[in-house]
């Protein structure tokens, strides 16, 4: 982040691509984010990793709203169609689950925030 308030400070456009980590095995993640989700039946490695993104993601988007960002900032996220066969859990709505590298995959979600927009904001 420390680069991306130098570009700002110069005024000069960025591009950065974050690659979060995945909630894939193995799940290894601060207790603190995998604790709340520690119930029977229940995989809070998975719950917690997903916690974590989430928190960090929530970080990114204040240090773009202390720095002044917000309103030059274009926001794309990606994620894949869910998860692989035999995780057990809901997969909110979408059918089966990721393919095998064998085939295309066929589920991509996008959101997106823009400039004077934002996550839930029609941007005006």
């Amino acid at each position: 982040m420390a680069w991306i308030k130098r570009c700002a400070e110069r005024n000069e456009p960025f591009f950065c691509d974050l690659a979060t980590n995945a909630p894939h095995p193995p799940h290894i993640d601060e207790e603190k984010d995998i604790a709340p989700y520690r119930k029977p039946d229940q995989p809070a490695g998975f719950f917690g990793v997903i916690a974590h993104i989430d928190n960090r993601f929530g970080d990114f988007d204040q240090f773009h709203s202390d720095n002044g960002l917000v309103d030059e900032t274009i926001v794309v996220v990606m994620t894949d169609n869910g998860g692989t066969a035999g995780v057990g859990l809901s997969n909110a709505g979408l059918r089966g689950a990721r393919p095998p590298p064998t085939r295309a995959v066929t589920g991509f979600h996008v959101g997106f925030a823009g400039p004077r927009g934002g996550w839930g904001r029609r941007a005006t």
